[in-house]
C-alpha cells in the first residue's frame, strides 16, 4: 500500500474513533440528564404531596 494511502486510512480511522467517543459522551450525558430530571420530578412530587398533606 502506498504511503499516502496508508496516511489517509489512518486519518479516517482516527476521525471515526473520535466520532464514536463523542457519541459515547453525548449518550452518557443524556442518561445523566434523564436521571437528574427523574430525580427532580420525584423530589418535586414528594414535596408537593407533603405540602398538600397526603403524607
Amino acid at each position: 500500500m502506498p504511503v499516502y494511502v496508508e496516511h489517509e486510512v489512518k486519518k479516517l480511522f482516527k476521525s471515526v474513533l473520535r466520532t464514536k467517543k463523542f457519541l459515547f459522551y453525548i449518550n452518557k450525558l443524556d442518561s445523566l440528564l434523564i436521571e437528574q430530571i427523574k430525580g427532580a420530578f420525584a423530589t418535586g412530587s414528594n414535596s408537593i404531596r407533603q405540602e398538600v398533606g397526603f403524607e
